[in-house]
């Protein structure tokens, strides 16, 4: 269970002790209602952070790999292919042509009820300044997703 800490910052325990911060990002505050099992499409340009994340999203209970994609452009294309949208989405910051910020945007756009979170290995306060309002439900560095902390981003909405 995550709890908030002083400016809004919340922390989950981690395996092992420690705590993992999850930092809200202030983009849309609506909650994450996800179905049981949470389909994740994973949209990153580097393909063993894509094998990294479909591992972790297989090994969480109630969630399942929906599938996966190398740019923004490519996750919207497979989505309106298979037309069924995936309840989640791990969007990489730093894509090549159209950044994950502006991809976010535009699956926001055509599909409203599908919910993102920016993930990136820079620290939050260095993220570009459009990120909080890209409508992305939140944002995990990259060295910190695990099952354990999948499960806190559906249990803390």
């Amino acid at each position: 269970m995550g709890r908030p800490d002083k400016g809004g910052v919340r922390t989950t325990p981690k395996v092992g002790g420690g705590v993992v911060a999850v930092p809200p990002l202030p983009c849309n505050t609506e909650a994450m209602q996800l179905p049981d099992p949470v389909e994740v499409l994973v949209v990153d340009d580097q393909q063993p952070f894509r094998l990294a994340s479909s591992d972790v999203v297989e090994a969480t209970n109630g969630f399942v790999l929906w599938g996966t994609a190398a740019s923004g452009p490519e996750a919207i294309a497979s989505v309106r292919e298979v037309g069924n949208p995936p309840s989640l989405v791990l969007m990489d910051v730093n894509l090549g042509e159209v950044s994950g910020i502006e991809s976010t945007r535009r699956m926001i756009e055509l599909w409203p009820e599908m919910r993102i979170v920016l993930v990136s290995t820079m620290a939050e306060y260095d993220l570009p300044a459009d990120a909080s309002t890209c409508g992305a439900q939140g944002y995990v560095p990259k060295s910190k997703l695990s099952p354990h902390v999948l499960t806190a981003l559906v249990e803390q909405a």
